[in-house]
């Protein structure tokens, strides 16, 4: 009767555990089936549900619950089996989780995005649509491209002139996490990006260009001061010099030209009086020197064109003789005339070779009252004067006037040109007489025709300051 009660209570536990319980699957492993960790159920029958059972382990679900629910079971079960059977109690405490989310559905990276939402890595939270890219081959803001427009991606600088030196201008280069196509380079210290010759580690040399990128031109080198000639016209720009070894295309020596964008002005150029632009760069808007020239011709037709009139002259005594010149007139015919500029290009230096003939009464008185006086008349010519000074002119206002100074020079002794006539005119008579007595008739004569190269000086300094006024103003 004891044997039959065992048999039945043993038939019946087993009975108990092959029954399955209402909606329960077909046994499979734990784990294995989606949501198989969070349905409650111990699908394989081994006594564990979910997270308890060593199927579940490692699983996403499993984590983040408990990282997010705090578990209440209490197990209260106690043990009143006094013989050494393992307990057979099942834990029936409800898990008091409330979370029902799939785990498709979770942010198991707390970044804001899930798997449904587009999170392309939702165990990284630095990796979700609109992260910033890195340079780290992955797709961080997971759009499907890596490493694109990456926060961290360096420059790559155009190297133009492929001499393995970039230009440091960053409208020519791009960013990006490795070397793209097209010619860039990381480095950033090219100075000329068109000339494969210039870089930092070329040689330097003597040509007006710092060929080694150190800031620094010709260093090393002995130079010379030269200056820009933009126009070609061979006058430099004073405000724009240039240390070189020796001259070169685009270089000149001088540093007059008073504008370097205009080959016709420049130094010596034809001037255009009173049009604005001082084209031979002297500070003037007219031609000086022209304006001397042609003035000092004017004037010296127009002495030529008349016959003046001279005050009287009157000379020595000896023992009360003396002799005088009276209705004196001269004439001046200008061989040439030349006019040659000076260090300052208001003042010239200037000639007039004039022809000189006079003609006068002449009266001689004896000393102490000898004879009666001989009056003859005299004449002096053809005699040779130059006539040299200056011309310096000033302007203002387009008004120039000049002031004009002139000395003139015996070129021939009048004395040798001179001869008197006329029939109350004795000259073997005059002859014995300035001998006995030693009168200097020829000194007298050569004093004469000084006195009248003078007023004739005077003369054409006045005509000369006429003209230049009249012909050199605006």
């Amino acid at each position: 009767m004891f044997r039959i009660f065992w048999l039945v209570c043993i038939t019946a536990l087993v009975g108990c555990t092959t029954v399955k319980s209402e909606g329960e699957d077909e046994s499979h492993e734990e784990g294995t089936r989606a949501g198989d960790c969070r349905d409650s159920i111990d699908n394989d029958a081994d006594g564990y549900v979910d997270c308890e059972d060593q199927g579940c382990d490692g699983n996403a679900a499993c984590d983040a619950a408990d990282d997010a629910d705090a578990d209440t079971d209490t197990d209260t079960d106690t043990d009143t089996d006094a013989d050494t059977d393992a307990d057979t109690d099942t834990d029936t405490d409800a898990d008091t989780d409330a979370d029902t989310d799939s785990d498709t559905d979770a942010d198991f990276d707390s970044d804001g995005y899930t798997d449904v939402g587009g999170d392309c890595d939702d165990t990284d939270p630095d990796v979700h649509p609109g992260a910033d890219e890195h340079c780290n081959s992955a797709d961080d803001d997971c759009d499907g491209v890596v490493d694109e427009d990456a926060v961290d991606a360096p420059y790559w600088y155009d190297d133009y002139d492929s001499d393995g030196y970039g230009d440091p201008d960053l409208s020519f280069a791009v960013r990006a996490c490795t070397e793209p196509s097209g010619g860039y380079v990381r480095d950033s210290s090219d100075c000329n990006d068109v000339d494969a010759s210039i870089h930092p580690d070329a040689v330097e040399l003597c040509n007006g260009v710092d060929d080694d990128c150190d800031g620094e031109t010709d260093e090393g080198f002995v130079t010379e001061t030269y200056y820009a000639d933009v126009d070609g016209d061979g006058y430099g720009d004073p405000g724009e010099p240039e240390e070189a070894c020796e001259p070169s295309s685009g270089l000149s020596e001088s540093a007059d030209d008073c504008d370097d964008s205009d080959a016709s002005i420049h130094p010596g150029a034809p001037e255009h009086d009173w049009d604005d632009e001082d084209q031979d760069c002297d500070g003037y808007d007219f031609d000086q020197e022209d304006c001397v020239d042609d003035s000092i011709e004017d004037a010296a037709e127009w002495v030529e064109s008349w016959i003046w009139s001279l005050s009287d002259l009157s000379g020595g005594s000896f023992f009360g003789g003396s002799y005088s010149v009276t209705d004196i007139y001269l004439v001046a015919a200008a061989d040439d005339t030349s006019v040659a500029g000076t260090s300052d290009v208001m003042v010239y230096e200037v000639e007039i070779e004039t022809e000189l003939e006079m003609v006068g009464d002449t009266y001689f008185e004896y000393p102490l009252g000898l004879g009666s006086p001989e009056i003859c008349d005299m004449y002096v010519g053809v005699v040779s004067v130059l006539m040299s000074g200056t011309v310096e002119l000033d302007e203002s206002h387009g008004t120039v006037e000049a002031d004009v100074n002139l000395t003139p020079t015996l070129i021939d002794l009048p004395s040798e040109h001179t001869s008197f006539t006329g029939e109350s005119c004795d000259l073997e008579a005059i002859d014995l007489i300035t001998d006995f007595f030693g009168l200097d008739l020829t000194s007298w004569v050569d004093g004469a025709v000084a006195d009248a190269a003078d007023a004739l000086a005077d003369r054409y300094e006045s005509e000369i300051e006429y003209y230049i006024y009249m012909e050199c103003s605006d």
